[in-house]
């Protein structure tokens, strides 16, 4: 039996608009450490576009998905922790672009795995490797 293949293209851009708003009490532990200003509102843009093919077999049914995908991000370029004295930050470029690319493919009807690969940098001394694996079952 053979099945033909066809190949879609697609490209989508992408916006997206994070508003974060956290509140924590001051907290006390067992060794009496007090961990406070750990209350934090802020908010995180992201512009993108994504490139993807869809393969598909002959009754319509999307077997694999490839993509490549930029984005632009935008939000807080920093977040701090204070533990007695001591402050914990985390410290990230406030504005940084991100690539991957990666794929999707449908084992199953009801059964999907991901995988996906990417970098994120300011363009000089910030980078960030990313590696993500997913798998989706639907009943």
């Amino acid at each position: 039996m053979t099945e033909s293949l066809t190949a879609r293209y697609y490209l989508e851009p992408q916006a997206q608009i994070i508003y974060s708003l956290y509140r924590a009490k001051d907290l006390t532990t067992a060794s009496g450490s007090v961990a406070f200003d750990m209350s934090d509102n802020s908010a995180t843009t992201r512009l993108g576009v994504r490139l993807y093919e869809d393969r598909l077999e002959r009754n319509g049914q999307t077997l694999m998905q490839g993509f490549i995908e930029a984005n632009w991000w935008h939000g807080p370029s920093s977040q701090t922790m204070r533990m007695d004295d001591t402050a914990v930050r985390e410290s990230m470029p406030a504005d940084r672009a991100e690539f991957k690319f990666g794929v999707k493919g449908t084992v199953m009807p009801n059964l999907s795995v991901t995988g996906a690969v990417g970098v994120d940098t300011n363009m000089s001394s910030y980078k960030a490797g990313r590696v993500s694996l997913g798998v989706n079952y639907s009943w």
